[in-house]
């Protein structure tokens, strides 16, 4: 099961390994008021190139809510899941590596861990731009 999450991210890193190319740098801040933040953005929004390797540093703060697990927020995009877009956030700061979808458009990351006031509010886009 592990290997059928890091083989796809492995091949996804491997170009810009071999390339030369570090992956695009993202600071989000997943608040206890149940937002998230962008580093330098009014809005929450990753904007990307199709196929773009993103790192995606984040910080993470627990709300009033959290699952029995610790888990305090998540970063889903539900058309995305399969392809890493399903990130679970526990309290602290943690990297993650995904790769924009191939096809251009605009795509809605929801939280889906109940986490208190603001939680259905908890949004974030990625907007894929060719």
């Amino acid at each position: 099961m592990i290997f059928n999450v890091l083989i796809p991210i492995f091949l996804l890193v491997l170009p810009s390994i071999v390339l030369g190319q570090a992956p695009q740098v993202i600071e989000i801040t997943a608040t206890k008021d149940n937002k998230f933040k962008i580093a330098g953005q009014k809005e929450p929004v990753i904007t990307a190139k199709p196929g773009e390797v993103l790192k995606l540093h984040i910080t993470t703060f627990k709300g009033p809510e959290f699952e029995k697990d610790g888990t305090a927020h998540s970063i889903t995009i539900n058309e995305l899941k399969d392809q890493g877009w399903n990130i679970r956030l526990k309290e602290g700061v943690k990297d993650y590596t995904v790769a924009a979808p191939d096809k251009p458009g605009e795509y809605k990351s929801i939280c889906d861990v109940k986490c208190g006031k603001g939680h259905d509010d908890m949004t974030l886009k990625l907007i894929v731009k060719p």
